[in-house]
């Protein structure tokens, strides 16, 4: 078990109470934009899912917006335009509105979410190595600064051409 005052360290075993069932199972860490994530709550591996704490990665270590109501079980997470509705215990979820089919249901440990399927909907990339048993997240766009020019890269949707791109600088209201 975790203590109050420690955090969870990758491949080490915990057991966790899962659906009200004590398990056993190995620690999955997390990074975003090449930062660990430090959690209480370990992530574990379930039907070949990692699943992560809802809380603690993806609102403490990310910045997504989270909520959780403990009447209805409803997780929602949020990033930008981008918003996952989830019922725990539910193998599907809303995002944005539609009803999609996930790896597995969000559990309730602390609250548990499949990473790679949040990731996937909040528009995050990600990568799972099976050696250090983390899941990697990176937000898809990034800004790097130089000496004189700050730059914002932003990804291209599949699909649009260059010619379909367009841009004005406001410069006034820091707006592009």
């Amino acid at each position: 078990n975790v203590s109050a005052s420690s955090y969870a360290v990758t491949k080490h075993t915990y057991t966790l109470k899962i659906n009200k069932k004590k398990q056993k199972k190995k620690a999955v860490g997390a990074s975003y934009n090449g930062k660990t994530i430090k959690t209480k709550a370990p992530g574990y591996k379930t039907e070949n899912t990692p699943m992560l704490s809802a809380y603690y990665v993806f609102k403490k270590g990310m910045g997504v917006s989270y909520s959780y109501s403990k009447k209805n079980w409803k997780i929602t997470l949020k990033r930008g335009s981008n918003k996952i509705v989830m019922t725990r215990g539910n193998k599907y979820a809303y995002v944005n509105g539609k009803k999609t089919k996930m790896p597995t249901p969000a559990r309730s440990v602390f609250i548990y979410v499949p990473g790679s399927f949040c990731a996937k909907y909040l528009r995050l990339s990600y990568s799972w190595n099976d050696s250090s048993y983390t899941e990697t997240f990176k937000s898809n766009s990034t800004a790097s600064t130089t000496s004189k020019t700050s730059y914002v890269q932003l990804a291209k949707p599949s699909g649009l051409s260059n010619r379909n791109v367009s841009s004005t600088d406001d410069y006034k209201n820091y707006r592009l």
